[in-house]
């Protein structure tokens, strides 16, 4: 009666541990895909940082009056005497 007692208990200790190593390997591997796509989202961050101070840079390049006489200069072109107004919709 007390082998079979000590072998249940044995199996039940066994199973748990294996439980544990099960949840504790698949907890990890969460927490490594919850890095990867952070970096992820920190590189997007920074291209798209990268990618706003080009545009905000050529912006002020080009909406400079003395950039914009180089650039008609460049290209034979004339400038109108008032600034052109511009509509977005």
């Amino acid at each position: 009666m007390r082998k079979e007692l000590y072998l249940v208990i044995i199996c039940l200790l066994a199973t748990a541990f294996g439980v544990l190593a099960f949840f504790h390997i698949w907890f990890n591997m969460q927490m490594r895909f919850i890095n990867m796509r952070f970096q992820e989202l920190d590189r997007e961050k920074l291209i798209l940082k990268n990618n706003i101070d080009k545009l905000r840079y050529e912006k002020e390049y080009l909406s400079s009056p003395e950039r914009l006489g180089k650039l008609a200069d460049k290209f034979d072109m004339t400038l109108p005497d008032e600034e052109p107004i511009i509509i977005i919709k």
